[in-house]
C-alpha cells in the first residue's frame, strides 16, 4: 500500500487545533505546577514498564533513563533518536543517510552495516519488537514516554538484545478530547509540522487518534561542482489509532502507520583531495533515496481476577532505493549503483501476567517471528575508469606506476593487450540475496519478596531461531591483472557460470540457533525511597550471513570467495554483572550502576585482502566493557531544575587475532566506545506576568574520543565533541500558546561521526553542524 501525505493536508489539519503547553520539569508557575515540578525529579513517581510490568523506576533492578511526554516535548523530540545525548554511555549515529545509522550502548553496537545486519539494540514500540536495521528509525508526533534499558535484556525482549533495548510507547486515546500543534522554521530551510487529535467516539467504549508530522530539510553539505545539497531530507508520516473497550476487563488497540522519506545521502569527504569542510569538491554527484515504511498491530488485554493476559499482533514492512555513483573523482564516476532493499515481519507475542499485590509478581508469554528480506543491487562497472583512477597521470603523483608500454588504459586511452570485453566501457553487474528469518521463543520472569526490603528477580528465555541465506551474482567478466597491484593473470569478477568461484551459484546456506538466556537480580530497600540491586544478565544475538560485497575470485586461491566461509558470522551473546544504587536524597533523585560485560562472539568489523586492496566484513571476537553511570536530578529553587548524567566505559577485545590482514586486535579498544560521555541539563522556568510565562532549557552534552576502526589505527580515531543546545520561549499561563527560540550545536563545533579508509587517504563524515529556529506551538 501506498500512501502520499501531501503537506497542505498536514497543515490543514494543523490549523485547526488550537492550545499546546510546552512541558518541562517546572512550566508553570502556580503552586501547583512547582508542587509537581519537585514531584517529578523524584525517581518514585517515575512509572516504567521495563519488565513487562508497570513499577515505580526506583524498584526496577536495571539502569534505565526514561523520558515523559513533558520532557520529550521540552526538548522538541520527535523520535527517540534525539534522546541519545541525555542518556549516561549512549551514542546515536547517523552516517550518510537515515537509513544506515547505529544505536551504540555501554561501547557495543552494530558497526558494520549492510542489508540483513541486525542492531544490538532492541527497538519496541507498543509492544511490538522491531527487526532490521533500515526500519529503525521513524518520527512520531504523540510520544507518551521513552525508556532506555542499558545492558543485555535477552529473557524478557529476547532478539537481539545484547547491549540494550529502547521501549517507546504512544499515546493511547481515551475519554478525554486533546489536540495538538506545532510548526517550526529553522536554517537550512528546515520546516517541521506535527500534531495530534484524540478523544471518545462513543464515551467509555470507542476511541480514536491521528498523529501526523512533516519534516524537510535542506542538505548540510554542498557539492561545488553542482550546486546542489546532499544530506536532505523530506519526510511525512501518518498514524491512525482505533481503541474499543466494549466492558471493563476487555481492551483492543489497533494501529495503522505510514512513514515515507526522500532524502540525498550524506557522502564523506577524502582527506587527501580536499579540506574537511562543508563544501565537497571531490564528489560531484548527489546520491539519491528513499525509504517506505508502513505498520499494523493489534493489541488485545483482558483482565480475569488473578491476571491479565494479552495479545499483540503485528506486520511490518519496508522498502528502500538508493541511486548512488561511487569512486567519483574529478567528475568521473566508475561504479553506477542501485540497491533496492526489501523487508516484511510478522510478529506474534502472548503474554500472561499475575495481577494485584503479590508476594510473587511474574509475567510469563512466547513470541514468534517470520521475516523475509530481499537485496537486489545492480551495479554499471567503468574499467576503464577505474583504470585510468589506479595508473593515471593523477595517481602517478601518489606513486602509482604510468602507463608502461601502454600496457595499462587511462581515461580514453589504448584498450588493454588482453582485449576482454571488460577492459573497455561499462560492464553491467547483478547482484542480490535474500534472508528468511524464523524465531520462536517461550520466557518467563518472577519478582519474588523475600521479605518486607528484599526482592529476588529470576528470569529465563528459550529462542529457536533458523536463518535461511540465498546469495547470487550475475556478474562473469574479465579484467587484466598487474603485478603488485592485480594478482598476475586474468582476474574474475565471479558470477553465476563461471568455474573458478569459490562455490556454485547460487549459494544457500542455513543458520540454526537455540539459545538460553538467564536473569537473576537482588534488590533491596534501604528505606521507602532508597534501593540498592545486584544482578547478572545474558543476552544474545543472531548469527547471520555477511552478502555486502560482489563475489571475487581470480582463479588461483586469491580471491574471498575461495572460501565461502567468510560469509557465516556466528551468534552472540553477552553476561552483564552490575551493582547500582537509585532513590531520593535530599532534593536530589539519582541512579548510579556499576557494570561488566563480557561477550562472546561479539560481530564486529574485521578486514580481508581483496585482490590489490582490502574490504571489510563481518567478523567474530570476544570482548569486556566495564564502567560506571551516574545521573542526577533535582529541583534547585521553584523555577530552576537541573538533570545531570556521566559515563565512564572501558572495552577490550580478549580475542581476536587476524582482525586485519597482518593483524591481531587483542586489547584494542572497541569501535563507537568513547571513554567518557555526559550530559548538562537547566531548565528555568518563571512567570512574567498573569498572563504569560517564561520557559528555557539549557543543555550541554560531551563525549570522548573513540576510535572507528577495530585495529586502532590513529588515522581512524575520531576526537571529542562539546555540543551546545538552547530553548527560550513564552507561554500563556494556561499554557495553550506557545512560541520558542531553539538551537543545537550552538558552538557550531565540527565533529566527526564516521572514518573509514578511502582509496586515496581517509574518508571523513561530519556531524550536524549549528541549526537553530522557531516554534510555535497550541494545545487543546
Amino acid at each position: 500500500m501506498t500512501i502520499k501525505v501531501s503537506r497542505s493536508l498536514i497543515a490543514a489539519a494543523l490549523m485547526g487545533v488550537s492550545g499546546w503547553n510546552i512541558a518541562a520539569l517546572a512550566q508553570s508557575t502556580d503552586e501547583s505546577a512547582t508542587a509537581e515540578a519537585d514531584d517529578a525529579t523524584r525517581l518514585k513517581a517515575v512509572r516504567v514498564t521495563a519488565q513487562r510490568r508497570e513499577q515505580d523506576l526506583v524498584d526496577v533492578p536495571v539502569a534505565v533513563t526514561a523520558f515523559g511526554a513533558e520532557q520529550l516535548e521540552q526538548r522538541g523530540v520527535t523520535d527517540y533518536t534525539q534522546i541519545a545525548s541525555s542518556v549516561p554511555n549512549m551514542q546515536f549515529e547517523e552516517v550518510q543517510s537515515q537509513r544506515n545509522q547505529r544505536i551504540i550502548i555501554r561501547g557495543i553496537s552494530s558497526d558494520t552495516r549492510f542489508a540483513g545486519s541486525e542492531s544490538a539494540v532492541g527497538v519496541v514500540v507498543d509492544g511490538v519488537s522491531l527487526a532490521g536495521v533500515a526500519g529503525l528509525t521513524f518520527d512520531l508526533a504523540d510520544i507518551e514516554q521513552i525508556e532506555v534499558l542499558r545492558g543485555p535484556q535477552g529473557t524478557l525482549y529476547g532478539r537481539n538484545t545484547a547491549a540494550g533495548v529502547i521501549n517507546v510507547f504512544t499515546t493511547k486515546p481515551g475519554n478525554e478530547f486533546a489536540a495538538s500543534a506545532t510548526a517550526e522554521y529553522g536554517n537550512y530551510d528546515h520546516t517541521l509540522l506535527k500534531g495530534y487529535v484524540r478523544g471518545p467516539l462513543i464515551q467509555d467504549q470507542l476511541y480514536a487518534g491521528v498523529s501526523i508530522i512533516s519534516v524537510e530539510r535542506d542538505g548540510f553539505e554542498t557539492l561545488l561542482a553542482t550546486g546542489e545539497d546532499v544530506n536532505t531530507r523530506d519526510t511525512q508520516g501518518i498514524r491512525g489509532q482505533l481503541r474499543w473497550t466494549p466492558a471493563p476487563d476487555w481492551d483492543f488497540r489497533l494501529i495503522a502507520e505510514y512513514q515515507e522519506d526522500d532524502f540525498s545521502q550524506q557522502r564523506g569527504q577524502d582527506d587527501v583531495l580536499e579540506p574537511i569542510d562543508r563544501e565537497l569538491t571531490s564528489v560531484p554527484y548527489r546520491p539519491m533515496a528513499d525509504r517506505e515504511m508502513e505498520a499494523y498491530s493489534l493489541t488485545i488485554d483482558k483482565e480475569f481476577e488473578t491476571v491479565s493476559v494479552r495479545s499483540i499482533t503485528s506486520n511490518r514492512s519496508y522498502q528502500t532505493h538508493e541511486l548512488d555513483s561511487n569512486l567519483a573523482v574529478a567528475g568521473q564516476s566508475f561504479v553506477d549503483r542501485l540497491n533496492v532493499e526489501e523487508s516484511n515481519e510478522f510478529t506474534q507475542e502472548f503474554q500472561i501476567n499475575s495481577v494485584g499485590d503479590n508476594r510473587v509478581d511474574w509475567v510469563a508469554g512466547a513470541y514468534y517471528l517470520n521475516q523475509q528480506l530481499t537485496f537486489d543491487g545492480q551495479y554499471g562497472v567503468d574499467i576503464d575508469g577505474i583504470y585510468g583512477l589506479l595508473f593515471g597521470p593523477t595517481a602517478q603523483l601518489f606513486g602509482a606506476p604510468g602507463n608502461l608500454a601502454g600496457d595499462v588504459p587511462f581515461f580514453g586511452g589504448d584498450p588493454c593487450p588482453l582485449q576482454a570485453p571488460a577492459c573497455v566501457g561499462t560492464v553491467p553487474a547483478v547482484v542480490s540475496w535474500t534472508f528468511k528469518t524464523t524465531s520462536l521463543a517461550g520466557f518467563g520472569q518472577a519478582g519474588i519478596e523475600i521479605n518486607d526490603r528484599l526482592t529476588l528477580d529470576i528470569g529465563a528465555r528459550y529462542s529457536n531461531e533458523s536463518k535461511d541465506f540465498v546469495y547470487d551474482s550475475l556478474v562473469n567478466t574479465a579484467i587484466p591483472g598487474l603485478p603488485g597491484f592485480i594478482p598476475d593473470g586474468v582476474v574474475f569478477i565471479a558470477g553465476r557460470g563461471n568455474p573458478n568461484f569459490g562455490a556454485p551459484l547460487p549459494y544457500t546456506d542455513t543458520i540454526e540457533n537455540d539459545v538460553w538466556t538467564t536473569r537473576v537480580a537482588l534488590t533491596y530497600a534501604v528505606n521507602d525511597e532508597n534501593n540498592i540491586y545486584v544482578s547478572a544478565a545474558q543476552g544474545s544475538k543472531s548469527g547471520t550471513f555477511f552478502a555486502n560485497i560482489l563475489g571475487i575470485s581470480d582463479g588461483n586461491g586469491n580471491g574471498i570467495n575461495d572460501n565461502v566461509e567468510f560469509l557465516r558470522v556466528e551468534p552472540e551473546s553477552s553476561w552483564n554483572y552490575e551493582i547500582g544504587a537509585k532513590g531520593q536524597l535530599g532534593i536530589f533523585g539519582y541512579a548510579g550502576a556499576l557494570y561488566y560485560i563480557d561477550y562472546k562472539d561479539l560481530q564486529t568489523q574485521r578486514t580481508l585482502p581483496l585482490l590489490a586492496s582490502t574490504v571489510q566484513i563481518l567478523g567474530n571476537a570476544d570482548a569486556t566493557s566495564y564502567g560506571a553511570e551516574l545521573e542526577l536530578t533535582a529541583a534547585l529553587t521553584d523555577h530552576l531544575t537541573v538533570d545531570f548524567g556521566i559515563g565512564y566505559n572501558e572495552t577490550e577485545f580478549q580475542d581476536y587475532p587476524d582482525c586485519a590482514p597482518g593483524q591481531d586486535c587483542d586489547g584494542n579498544e572497541l569501535v563507537y566506545a568513547p571513554h567518557l560521555t555526559s550530559s548538562l541539563g537547566l531548565s528555568y522556568n518563571r512567570p512574567l506576568s498573569e498572563q504569560y510565562n517564561l520557559f528555557s532549557r539549557f543543555g550541554a552534552t560531551y563525549r570522548g574520543e573513540q576510535y572507528y576502526a577495530v585495529t586502532n589505527d590513529p588515522l581512524y580515531k575520531g576526537g571529542s565533541a562539546t555540543l551546545l543546545d538552547a530553548t527560550l520561549g513564552i507561554q500563556t499561563s494556561d499554557a495553550r500558546w506557545s512560541v520558542a527560540l531553539w538551537g543545537r550545536n550552538l558552538a557550531d563545533e565540527d565533529y566527526v561521526v564516521g572514518l573509514a579508509p578511502d582509496q586515496i587517504g581517509t574518508n571523513v563524515t561530519l556531524g550536524v553542524p549549528r541549526t537553530y529556529g522557531i516554534r510555535v506551538s497550541a494545545k487543546y
